[in-house]
């Protein structure tokens, strides 16, 4: 993030600075971060950082039943869901179960509206 020319006190300061300032640049729209490989722009380093796996090929986060690998790991949360058969979210009118909370939403719009 660019520097702002502050000075903090402590290291709790600065943190809560920055992320009040990440914070800002949801409402501003404002994205700093751009990918050099292509058009798109991020709102944080982290964000950019991710991205950038999809450029490079980089799948840190590994199943360990079939060794599929993702780029971030709420992914791998969910796919290690399609060998465990967890689905920890429950649709309250039926009681049937999803392993997203997107696949939940889905089922209540298209079922349930």
């Amino acid at each position: 993030m660019p520097n702002c020319d502050k000075f903090f006190r402590s290291t709790s300061e600065v943190k809560r600075h920055d992320a009040l300032v990440r914070h800002t640049l949801i409402h501003t729209g404002e994205r700093p971060f751009k990918c050099d490989d292509c058009d798109k722009s991020f709102r944080s380093a982290a964000e950019l950082k991710i991205h950038r796996r999809y450029h490079t090929g980089e799948r840190p986060f590994k199943c360990t039943i079939c060794d599929k690998g993702f780029v971030q790991s709420c992914f791998l949360t969910l796919h290690m869901r399609t060998h465990t058969g967890e689905r920890p979210y429950v649709c309250l009118v039926c009681n049937k179960g999803f392993s997203s909370l997107h696949g939940l939403k889905r089922h209540k719009r298209l079922v349930h509206a």
